[in-house]
């Protein structure tokens, strides 16, 4: 049984930790397994497809870069590579909190920016002058 990924990176908004994608193909290179694997982008009928080699595998995103600029579009396909190996090779990339987070109740949040406010200037007493 092949091992899971280091958690190699940290994601600066959750502060949780993950395996990055060269994380992930550093690991299988190391485990000798990546050689079946055919990593393109091709896309067909909305989906992103990563095939073994041998066909007998496949793994599909929905994909459509026509609705995201090219730094959405890098980032999708970023995101669709690490996640279709870690599904190739029954893998776990981060820390599971059994979908805590996805559901809103608890798991790692984004850490909120602390903000300090001024108080409000206290109003002064009344006096004759102000008749």
């Amino acid at each position: 049984m092949l091992p899971n990924p280091p958690l190699d990176k940290k994601n600066p908004h959750f502060g949780n930790n993950y395996a990055s994608l060269e994380g992930i193909i550093e690991h299988l290179n190391k485990h000798g397994v990546l050689d079946n694997i055919t990593q393109g982008c091709q896309v067909r009928d909305g989906h992103l497809l990563f095939v073994t080699s041998d066909g007998e595998r496949e793994v599909a995103f929905p994909f459509d870069p026509g609705k995201a600029g090219p730094q959405a579009v890098g980032s999708a396909l970023t995101y669709a590579r690490r996640y279709g190996l870690l599904l190739f090779f029954n893998l776990v990339g981060e820390p599971d909190d059994d979908a805590e987070r996805a559901e809103g109740r608890g798991g790692n949040k984004p850490a909120r920016k602390k903000t300090t406010k001024k108080p409000a200037p206290k109003p002064e007493a009344d006096t004759e002058e102000d008749w």
